[in-house]
């Protein structure tokens, strides 16, 4: 499954999350909660994928104490991290795609 060939800009296959891409969450939390307007006492990221542009988008599922939401995090070429978006209202085994 890791081994997917990605065309450039592509989505690459989701994977475990690593401890830089879990800091580069915890950092936007607050921006996420208020994209949501939900306060969450459970976040967890669990798995992501990457697409690279001009920077990188990360798409990040998340489990929360209502379950999972997707996020998608920018971060430029200066490393200025961004929310993009959120899906909320999805579940652990839904599949991280391009949003």
């Amino acid at each position: 499954m890791y081994n997917k060939m990605v065309l450039p800009g592509g989505l690459h296959n989701a994977k475990p999350i690593t401890d830089e891409v879990a800091n580069i969450v915890s950092s936007v939390k607050a921006a996420i909660e208020a994209k949501t307007g939900e306060s969450y006492s459970s976040f967890n990221p669990i798995e992501f994928a990457t697409q690279t542009v001009a920077g990188v988008n990360y798409f990040v599922k998340v489990r929360t104490q209502n379950g999972c939401i997707h996020v998608r995090i920018y971060k430029d070429l200066s490393q200025t991290v961004s929310v993009h978006s959120v899906q909320t209202g999805k579940q652990i085994t839904d599949p991280i795609e391009y949003f």
